[in-house]
């Protein structure tokens, strides 16, 4: 091989090694974007996370990232910001590990340069639906916890409701019960909505909106059928809560039916390949008789 061409290969090949080391180094944020997601007027306000710059601008254009990565976005908390960074730092790697692969195939003579500029381009643009695939995943798994919340939250107010107390007690006293993030943030719109003389209901079917949860927009939707008397908000909330608890069941169900499924994929293919392993040897010695 040419002297002149080693050098350039060890050269990308050391430009793609670090471009991968400084593509997985922890990313810290600015304090200020930090502080600005804080801020709850702007989350509760607008169904969408808040854009900004030149981002805004190009959005429209090519529609990317899609109303759905949006919504994905909004319900894991995140800004369009993120996913920009998170997709470029994705892209970055695959089209150096696609680089360091095609130089791999170069030095063996399987290839020339072109070839391992090839693999950088088609692992690049492999990493962009993987990473929206990956997104989706972890914002639907968000979502199921946040179908979980609620479940929780109706039944702590069917049962405040069902030992005498009025509505506003019975969902302080659920509130202040449940913990983690989405109650959290749960808590975070309904304090926003009392801010703003919203009612609680109208608060969580605009949190409903942003993160793309059908059962949070249901909800506010019957209870605003259900008008403004108690009697009626009380039975609306506790058929709710019935019908939440039966489809959350229904869900387990059908999930463990799901990852039962899936363990039995690995011993299916382990019975095939050992198969494979005692067959095809016979069958070749069958055929051709040595």
């Amino acid at each position: 091989m040419n002297p002149l061409i080693a050098a350039c290969l060890g050269a990308l090949t050391g430009a793609g090694i670090w471009v991968i080391v400084a593509a997985l180094w922890p990313w810290r944020p600015a304090l200020a974007d930090e502080i600005a997601v804080l801020a709850p007027a702007a989350r509760i306000a607008a169904p969408g996370p808040a854009l900004s710059g030149k981002i805004s601008t190009l959005i429209p254009r090519t529609g990317f990232p899609s109303e759905k990565t949006l919504a994905d976005l909004a319900c894991l908390d995140e800004d369009v910001s993120w996913f920009w960074r998170v997709l470029f730092r994705h892209t970055i790697v695959a089209a150096a590990v696609g680089l360091i692969a095609g130089l791999g195939f170069t030095a063996l003579d399987e290839g020339g340069p072109a070839a391992a500029m090839l693999f950088s381009l088609v692992a690049a643009a492999l990493a962009v639906p993987v990473t929206v695939a990956d997104l989706r995943q972890r914002a639907e798994n968000e979502r199921r916890d946040y179908q979980r919340a609620l479940t929780v939250l109706l039944d702590q107010i069917a049962v405040g409701l069902s030992g005498g107390a009025g509505i506003d007690t019975a969902l302080t006293e659920a509130l202040e019960s449940g913990t983690g993030a989405q109650f959290d943030r749960i808590r975070e719109a309904i304090g926003h909505a009392e801010l703003v003389r919203q009612s609680p209901w109208e608060a969580i079917g605009l949190l409903g909106e942003e993160i793309g949860s059908a059962d949070y927009r249901q909800l506010a939707a019957s209870l605003a059928l259900a008008g403004s008397e108690g009697a009626r908000i009380k039975a609306a909330l506790i058929a709710r809560s019935k019908t939440m608890r039966t489809k959350r069941r229904a869900q387990e169900k059908a999930d463990q039916a799901a990852r039962t499924e899936r363990m039995s994929l690995p011993v299916v293919a382990t019975a095939i390949c050992v198969l494979l392993f005692v067959t095809v040897p016979a069958s070749m010695v069958m055929l051709t008789g040595t």
